[in-house]
């Protein structure tokens, strides 16, 4: 298990739903090689994480200690990605689709 996932232990911020937030200061998180979380742990002291991780047959070691200041937002996309929604009606122009709003660029 240890050669697919990475862990991570420090700050994470998390959508609960569309209007509510969790602000985790001490979670433990596994990544797996696709990128998708494994699992994760809300609130793990730092003085049981030797334990709680040799529950899942990790080491201390393979831990990404996240600093002060750093933190993880899953599921986080980068809304400035803009892509080809459709052909307008008009040859040569393009419809472009952004979030919220959709540009038409001729």
């Amino acid at each position: 298990m240890s050669g697919s996932v990475t862990v991570f232990y420090g700050a994470v911020v998390t959508p609960v739903d569309s209007r509510t937030w969790k602000a985790l200061p001490m979670c433990l998180m596994g990544v797996g090689s696709t990128g998708n979380i494994d699992w994760m742990l809300d609130y793990v002291e730092e003085d049981k994480l030797e334990e709680t991780l040799s529950r899942k047959d990790l080491v201390t070691s393979q831990v990404v200690y996240l600093k002060d200041g750093e933190l993880i937002v899953p599921g986080f996309i980068d809304t400035h990605t803009v892509c080809v929604y459709t052909w307008n009606s008009m040859p040569g122009s393009l419809l472009i689709a952004t979030t919220p709003a959709c540009l038409s660029i001729s």
